[in-house]
């Protein structure tokens, strides 16, 4: 049985010199088949999308779903996917949107700047009334869940690529944070929110595995431009 998925894309607009955001639906078996699914959708038809206008700095802020009050970890994953999907989206249009305004308004970026805080606060409230009613019963934190299933795909491709020490370390990492390691969870966040991780005293660039052909696809180098539009989804569909 599917479920319906709804992704946020941010973009930027060079004619009108403006973020902006795109929401997507389809139907997917899980998460990571909607991420996938959600890329390819406007891969294949990215004039429906963008329009007559070219399209830079294409990012997918996150998936979201309705999640399942019979299952408690989709139910709460859901909650807390909602809320990174919406800190994205807040980072990658508003913010930029507002940064640039001139001249600048303080209170609509302090406005924006509080309802950042507001979605990272809820986010951090789920994982606390998670931890607290179904620790006891191996939920894994949801702000993270979504996370370790990547993870554990980069961990496989540093096994491959040789880098087995920093392997190690990544799975480590994931079987600690999944147990609600205040420490490990905190780094895997990071690994997402910085692209890079820490190891043995150094940091380790991980941004190759956000690329669009990576292991957890977040960006693309391929820009949208109208004139070429079989040519960019060509590029971005061979990925």
């Amino acid at each position: 049985m599917t479920t319906a998925y709804v992704g946020y894309f941010s973009y930027y607009l060079p004619e009108d010199k403006e973020y902006c955001d795109l929401p997507l639906q389809v139907e997917a078996n899980d998460r990571y088949e909607a991420r996938e699914r959600l890329w390819r959708e406007l891969e294949k038809n990215p004039e429906q999308y963008f329009y007559d206008q070219p399209a830079k700095l294409i990012r997918l802020c996150g998936v979201s779903w309705m999640g399942s009050r019979l299952d408690m970890q989709d139910y709460f994953d859901s909650m807390a996917e909602s809320c990174k999907m919406e800190i994205n989206r807040i980072k990658n249009v508003e913010i930029p949107n507002e940064r640039k305004r001139t001249p600048p308004d303080a209170d609509l970026m302090a406005y924006k700047r509080s309802q950042l805080s507001d979605e990272t606060g809820q986010l951090h409230l789920i994982d606390c009334i998670a931890r607290d009613l179904y620790q006891a019963h191996s939920i894994v934190p949801p702000s993270i869940h979504t996370e370790l299933y990547y993870a554990q795909k980069m961990a496989d491709n540093l096994r491959y690529e040789k880098e087995y020490d920093l392997a190690d370390a990544l799975e480590q990492r994931i079987w600690d944070a999944a147990k609600w390691g205040d420490t490990d969870k905190d780094l895997i966040q990071n690994l997402f929110r910085e692209q890079s991780l820490y190891s043995n005293g150094a940091y380790h660039g991980m941004e190759r595995f956000f690329a669009r052909d990576g292991c957890f696809p977040v960006h693309t180098d391929t820009d949208y431009t109208p004139q070429q539009a079989q040519e960019y989804t060509q590029a971005m569909g061979g990925m």
